[in-house]
């Protein structure tokens, strides 16, 4: 009995001891994160602005795209010009970096802030087509205006309608109604004393003629030096961002507006002593602030083939929906249509009293 006994403890013994391994490796694997699938929510920071746009840039090598970058990485947003699912590569990189945990069927519902900032495409020639939006003023066209537009290469009040003859018969003759067009100009804003500046104007073509759009404002020089501008800039820069003054300039400009109230700016933004951009800027006042800027809510998936952005449209139909069907069936399959109730067919088989199929 006794050497029975010392034989079960040591097999006791044994079986502890070949434990231990066991209990480390299970403590190891209980460490390690096992990818999971799930739905969260996740708003941008600044940060992943311009880490999404760093992702951009290296998948993609178009000016259109390095503009693109260039807009998010500033203004900090996305626009309809620049939206996130114009990149689905960039996509795919930054979210399996972003969220290495999540695993297929895993969604992201991203917050991100949408904004009415737009960069205006300038063309490298005179255009003939509908497919620019910007055009800047050389000195051979002050020359062919010929007058005294040649002879001080600028534009004042009244010889804008020599402009817009310009515009007509060399920059766009082959504008249809409801074509559009931002001019860079020089402006002579006064003759004595003498004050000019470069500046950006909104013209729209009605069918017949063009006409400058003077609700769409353009800050003069003095009005970027009244609002924060070192003394004879002007435009904005990544020091003096447009974000944060253009509220205050619209707040002095327009003491009076309404809420509801949309206003575009049209501004410069020099990225360096060779390269400036202009923008154009819609700001709307919610009664005591101007904003640009909107949250908007969308849907990045994680598919077999890596994180994609989601294009499923969701909907609920209602009553008048089902209705819709009903209509329908009664012009086209008649026999179908319920004529004593009036809201349901058995074509598709649609109910708007039920509101189910």
């Amino acid at each position: 009995m006794k050497n029975i006994s010392l034989y079960i403890l040591a097999l006791l013994t044994l079986f502890m001891v070949s434990c231990e391994p066991n209990k480390e490796l299970y403590e190891q694997l209980d460490a390690v994160e096992v990818p999971d699938s799930k739905t969260i929510d996740y708003t941008f920071t600044a940060t992943d602005y311009t880490d999404f746009a760093k992702q951009v840039k290296q998948y993609y090598t178009t000016d259109d795209a390095a503009a693109d970058a260039k807009n998010m990485e500033t203004i900090l947003s996305f626009a309809p010009d620049r939206t996130i699912d114009s990149y689905p590569l960039a996509i795919k990189s930054f979210f399996k970096t972003k969220f290495p945990g999540l695993d297929e069927t895993s969604t992201v519902k991203i917050t991100t802030d949408y904004s009415e900032t737009s960069l205006l495409r300038t063309t490298k020639i005179i255009p003939t087509d509908a497919n620019f939006d910007h055009y800047v003023i050389t000195n051979a066209d002050y020359a062919a205006m010929g007058g005294t537009v040649a002879l001080k290469k600028r534009i004042k009040n009244s010889t804008m309608p020599t402009l817009i003859a310009y515009i007509q018969s060399t920059i766009f003759p082959t504008a249809v109604s409801g074509n559009n067009i931002v001019l860079t100009y020089a402006y002579e804003e006064s003759e004595t004393p003498l004050v000019f500046y470069t500046k950006e104007s909104f013209f729209t073509f009605n069918g017949v003629m063009w006409t400058e759009d003077v609700t769409k404002v353009t800050p003069s020089k003095a009005e970027y030096y009244a609002i924060g501008a070192n003394t004879g800039i002007g435009y904005f820069s990544s020091t003096f961002v447009a974000q944060n003054y253009l509220p205050l300039y619209l707040n002095e400009k327009f003491p009076y507006a309404q809420p509801k109230d949309v206003k575009t700016v049209l501004y410069r933004y020099k990225v360096n002593d060779t390269l400036t951009y202009v923008y154009a800027d819609n700001l709307t006042f919610d009664g005591v602030n101007w904003s640009e800027k909107n949250p908007k809510t969308e849907n990045i998936y994680h598919s077999p083939d890596g994180w994609v952005y989601d294009i499923t449209i969701r909907f609920t139909m209602q009553a008048a929906d089902y209705q819709i069907l009903a209509d329908w069936t009664k012009v086209n399959h008649p026999t179908y249509f319920n004529d004593v109730y009036k809201n349901e067919e058995y074509h598709f088989g649609a109910s708007a009293y039920h509101r189910n199929f």
